[in-house]
């Protein structure tokens, strides 16, 4: 019994060691003077590969800056630009099996991949190599499969498709949700495709089955809510608002996904909170659009007694 409650004491108490842990950009490692956009779209506003970064261009068009991933001062006028759409660009990524591969979607009905070439863009891009069409509205996001090189998903207002790209088709459609689908996330192991809507709903997707396997009532605040697998584990986080317009994010067993293990409130800054995690160290960051700070939460032990440690850093 002592044993016992030394070992939850301990676990309640556990500090981090990342706790005080500070954001600090040398001077010379920062790229200034760029023209980014801030489309009004669920999707990414930046995207990187282990070679290029890339962010929405202020322009014209829905265009893309795509750069070295280590380019840092002062940007050069005239840079070369990916002019991905005739409209503008909702959601890009990187895949993670080809660092010079960019799948984009955009309110023009298309997806799109590219080529970047290893050196670089020097002049600017309009040819894609595939374009994936029959979406009949705007696509709100784009996701690489983590095992499969060849599978891309994409959600077309409350529709989720899944495309084999190497033969540019369409395998399969999933329309579980009774709204536009605003976030999407792939179990490590490809298995399992989790979703939030703004029917303020998520769900587990099984594409194997063509099915919806759960559904639970999500966040009740009416703006963007988004939902991320942490890593191969059975564990999801989403973050969104509450009915009193507190951002808050809540942690969720897929095994058990009839409620959350937590749901923890935060503040009540405008801005979407974004949720990134990194599986080696099991850290997971949030990150407000249009903010200057970033919480991160030392995630430990997740497979007997789910907890965290919260810590906060500023960027410049």
């Amino acid at each position: 019994v002592w044993w016992a409650w030394q070992s939850r004491m301990a676990s309640r108490f556990k500090s981090s060691k990342y706790r005080n842990a500070v954001a600090v950009a040398p001077r010379e490692n920062i790229l200034s003077e760029i023209k980014a956009a801030a489309p009004n779209c669920y999707g990414n506003l930046v995207a990187a590969s282990c070679q290029f970064k890339a962010f929405p261009w202020e322009s014209s068009g829905g265009s893309l800056a795509v750069l070295p991933l280590f380019e840092s001062g002062r940007l050069a006028s005239g840079v070369p630009l990916l002019q991905a759409h005739s409209g503008i660009v909702t959601d890009f990524q990187f895949s993670p099996f080809d660092d010079c591969l960019l799948a984009t979607g955009s309110d023009d009905l298309s997806v799109r991949l590219w080529r970047i070439p290893p050196d670089g863009l020097t002049e600017s891009l309009s040819l894609p190599e595939t374009t994936l069409k029959g979406h009949e509205k705007r696509v709100e996001g784009v996701l690489f499969h983590p095992t499969a090189s060849d599978v891309l998903t994409s959600s077309c207002g409350n529709t989720v498709r899944v495309w084999d790209i190497q033969n540019n088709s369409e395998k399969l459609s999933l329309s579980p949700h009774s709204d536009v689908v605003q976030s999407m996330s792939w179990r490590g192991d490809g298995t399992t495709l989790a979703t939030s809507a703004k029917d303020k709903k998520i769900r587990l997707l099984d594409p194997r089955a063509n099915s919806c396997i759960a559904e639970v009532d999500g966040h009740r605040g009416v703006k963007e809510s988004k939902v991320l697998f942490l890593g191969d584990s059975d564990y999801v986080i989403s973050t969104g608002f509450s009915t009193s317009r507190q951002r808050e994010f809540a942690l969720w067993d897929a095994r058990e996904f009839s409620k959350p293990l937590t749901r923890s409130t935060l503040d009540s800054s405008t801005g979407v909170l974004i949720p990134l995690y990194d599986e080696d160290t099991r850290m997971l960051f949030l990150a407000g659009k249009a903010e200057s700070n970033i919480r991160y939460l030392d995630l430990t032990d997740l497979e007997k007694r789910p907890h965290y440690v919260e810590g906060q850093c500023w960027c410049e």
